[in-house]
């Protein structure tokens, strides 16, 4: 009770100690009702009236002087548009006062942006300077670059796009800064110069709406680079969706072109928009009569390929695989010849004929040793040989993969299957003691976690693994080593979110993370990131913590890390769409974790937005169902309506698939028509089965990563006594 009393007296002290220092607490504030009512204002963004309260305390008290209250002055006359006004009062708080320089610098630049660009510029090029690194001087190289582009000095500006390309200031618009650079060059009339550059876009980012714009406009002014590149620009169409557009362009191309070479090239590549369309038909109609005038050439394994995808589509499955084995032994050096054994192999597993299937991979192992497709081929032969119930064979096989020189989890799915095949012709205490051994590391991955809670009680109460992760270590005490260590750094973190809001508060915490070098400064930077609400930010130094302090360190001696691993960030959110939708908040967590790492700003290159990574049409159908409206996708990276709508889409699949979570989250990364598919695959009633047919090994992945993760939360929400066998089998 005593050591509670001193530390909330030491608080007290600490913070009073902190106000006084920042001239919060003075004579004015305790007196007067006018300084409580502004700052009140001013925290509520109603500036004006801040600012009517302001002048009245500088009226009533002559020679007043407080460098955080003209702060507050400035910042609401800059947000009033009283940009002359509010850059004088920055400017002394930057040059004479030194009062959070980097920001009334920052925003005394602001202002002179918003009245006199010209003037601006120069002190913009200073600030860049002199804060190289800092996030405010890296949002001050785009404005700098496209002042100057704008004033047609394509020298400064190029620099600059430059600048922000090198500082990856924002990666989602890498492929603009490239672009914008390489014209800067052409209209400085190095046109052969931009010309390459304007190429390697074109080669690395054919799919990106910048690329399609920057070839729109290269038809208009560089007519003879656009046809001399066509083909490699008829891929920016391709990978755009623009097949319309494509098809009129190559119709015209045919019509004009008298070399046979260029011509058959553009035919196929019209055949290939049908392809892509789903009319595979018509597709393979025209790849066969193209496939007899292209016999020999450079055109005839891309065609090859098509044709056996076209069968495929149709379900003419023998043909397929004929095409394919037709293609993989006409072209064996082709970087697609053992996928298409593989696809071979694929569609016997499909089919139920297993022994084919086994014979494939194994001509895919003897012939392409060396393939990644070679490595999967191994662990498959031996699960088609346990799905035939020839146990020894298969474990031999596993056996095999667990003997390379593979990544840990690779190694442990070999061992799982292993115990497996141990288990099927009654050898338990075998299968236990393999399990034995992969539970050793049961956070690892989904079979370290499975074999764990499949014996969960045995290892309980052998190894005492419950009361191993309760005596743990307090990180508290690394953090408030580390936050004395940067205490005058988060004081102004703080200051910065009080005065200009949390965006600001965690831009200085940025800078402060450059400054971190000890395990409880890393802790502490962590710990106020939270405090910040960045959780996102958070996580990830977690998890930079874990891997350089605690890498090789057994679980029972890092429980703490353990739980910053499983966190469970916006618990308000998750426990009351949860309960509403019936969604447990561990799956909800479960999902967050594994699609964005808790970033709600996330987007990915596949489109999808916010925490629970949702693709705009699905949070659209699932906003109408609520009766809210997603009328700009910016809305998405909104936490709320993010889980609010993702846990809705959780639920519509926990309906369609019964509870099922395997389903539930193939369906959620991969769409549930896949799904649909994928489960009357034969023996995939078998849900280690069901998981190993799943075709996209982003999907597979994904599915295991949640399902680990989902025990994970299960096992922390309930202090490790998660027994009911429903978890292991995905229901509720």
């Amino acid at each position: 009770m005593k050591n509670k009393f001193n530390k909330s007296l030491i608080a007290s002290i600490f913070i009073l100690v902190f106000h006084l220092s920042h001239g919060e607490i003075s004579s004015v504030y305790l007196t007067s009702n006018v300084m409580r009512s502004a700052d009140s204002l001013y925290s509520a963004g109603k500036y004006n009236l801040a600012l009517d309260n302001f002048k009245k305390i500088y009226k009533s008290t002559p020679g007043y002087n407080d460098d955080l209250m003209d702060f507050k002055i400035a910042y609401a006359l800059y947000k009033t548009k009283q940009y002359d006004s509010s850059a004088v009062i920055f400017y002394k708080l930057y040059q004479d006062r030194k009062f959070l320089s980097e920001f009334s610098h920052f925003f005394y630049i602001q202002n002179l942006m918003t009245m006199n660009p010209d003037n601006a510029i120069e002190n913009a090029e200073y600030f860049i300077n002199l804060y190289d690194g800092h996030i405010l001087s890296d949002s001050l190289v785009v404005t700098s670059a496209e002042y100057y582009y704008t004033k047609l000095n394509y020298s400064k500006a190029r620099d600059y796009y430059l600048k922000a390309l090198k500082r990856q200031i924002s990666i989602n618009k890498n492929v603009y800064y490239a672009i914008q650079a390489a014209k800067c060059l052409y209209f400085q009339n190095q046109q052969k110069e931009a010309k390459n550059e304007f190429l390697q876009v074109i080669r690395k980012s054919s799919g990106k709406k910048e690329t399609l714009n920057l070839v729109f406009l290269l038809k208009m002014i560089e007519p003879e680079f656009f046809y001399d590149n066509f083909f490699e620009i008829v891929d920016v169409y391709y990978n755009n969706n623009e097949y319309e557009a494509l098809k009129v362009l190559l119709e015209e191309y045919i019509q004009f072109q008298d070399n046979t070479d260029n011509l058959q090239e553009a035919r196929f590549n019209l055949i290939k928009i049908y392809y892509a369309q789903g009319r595979s038909r018509t597709a393979l109609y025209g790849f066969n009569n193209l496939l007899d005038q292209n016999l020999g050439t450079h055109l005839e394994p891309y065609i090859r390929i098509y044709i056996a995808r076209c069968y495929y589509n149709l379900e003419q499955r023998q043909e397929a695989v004929d095409a394919y084995l037709e293609y993989a032994e006409k072209f064996p050096r082709r970087r697609n010849a053992p996928e298409a054994v593989w696809k071979c192999a694929r569609i016997k597993e499909e089919d139920d004929e297993l022994d084919q299937a086994v014979a494939f991979y194994r001509k895919l192992r003897n012939r392409w040793p060396g393939s990644y497709y070679a490595q999967e081929a191994h662990f498959r032969e031996g699960l088609d040989l346990y799905r035939m119930n020839r146990f020894y064979e298969a474990e031999q096989v596993f056996n095999e993969v667990r003997a390379n020189n593979w990544r840990d989890s690779y190694i442990a799915r070999a061992k799982f299957w292993a115990a497996l095949c141990r288990e099927s012709v009654g050898d338990l205490i075998t299968a236990r003691d393999i399990r034995s051994k992969l539970a050793e590391d049961l956070w690892d991955n989904y079979y370290t976690m499975k074999s764990y809670l499949l014996h969960k009680s045995y290892f309980d109460s052998t190894r005492g693994i419950i009361r191993q992760f309760q005596n743990t270590a307090d990180q508290l005490k690394y953090f408030s080593n580390g936050f004395a260590l940067l205490i005058p750094s988060f004081e102004e973190a703080f200051l910065v979110k009080d005065l200009l809001g949390p965006e600001f508060g965690l831009i200085a915490l940025s800078n402060i993370e450059l400054q971190a070098k000890s395990k409880e400064e890393w802790i502490a930077l962590a710990e106020i990131f939270k405090k910040f609400g960045d959780y996102g930010r958070s996580y990830r130094i977690y998890n930079y913590i874990n891997s350089k302090y605690y890498n090789n360190m057994p679980f029972s001696e890092k429980a703490f890390m353990i739980k910053e691993r499983f966190p469970f960030y916006y618990d308000q959110q998750v426990d009351y769409y949860g309960e509403k939708y019936g969604i447990e908040k561990e799956l909800i967590l479960s999902v967050m974790k594994q699609e964005s790492n808790f970033q709600k700003r996330a987007l990915s290159r596949a489109n999808a937005w916010g925490l629970m990574q949702l693709i705009p049409p699905t949070a659209k159908d699932m906003a109408r169902l609520t009766g809210k409206r997603i009328d700009d996708n910016q809305q998405l990276f909104d936490p709320e309506l993010n889980i609010n709508l993702g846990t809705l889409y959780l639920k519509h699949l926990d309906k369609l698939f019964y509870g099922q979570k395997e389903y539930m989250l193939a369906a959620y990364n991969a769409g549930p028509h896949r799904v649909n598919r994928w489960k009357v695959l034969p023996d995939s009633e078998n849900m280690e089965v069901f998981i190993e047919n799943i075709e996209f090994n982003e999907t597979k992945n994904y599915v295991k990563n949640v399902l680990k993760n989902y025990w994970a939360y299960k096992l922390l929400t309930t202090n490790f006594h998660a027994d009911n066998p429903n978890i292991l089998f995905g229901l509720k």
